[in-house]
């Protein structure tokens, strides 16, 4: 049951945004993506540290249901320009 709030914790990468688009891009790009989730999951196999195996699976999840929703990676321009279209309204 408290893993479901832990799933939105890497929307906390959207605060880039706060320093600039390029910025918040970068942030968010290196939080939502394949790689660094298997690095986390990579990381608990190598060391067998407790917080990896929740932390792995979690961001695993995030990226997934991000991607199945359709929001894709970022562009470092305003946050709703992405590769596939604009996000929202407008």
């Amino acid at each position: 049951m408290f893993l479901i709030p832990l799933l939105l914790v890497p929307y906390l990468s959207i605060l880039g945004y706060v320093r600039g688009p390029r910025v918040g891009a970068v942030l968010y790009n290196a939080v939502h993506n394949w790689a660094l989730a298997g690095v986390v999951v990579g990381s608990w196999l190598v060391t067998g540290h407790p917080a990896s195996l929740i932390v792995g699976p979690v961001l695993t999840a995030h990226v997934g249901v991000d991607r199945l929703l359709g929001y894709p990676l970022k562009y470092p321009r305003p946050f709703r320009d992405t590769p596939v279209g604009w996000i929202g309204r407008g």
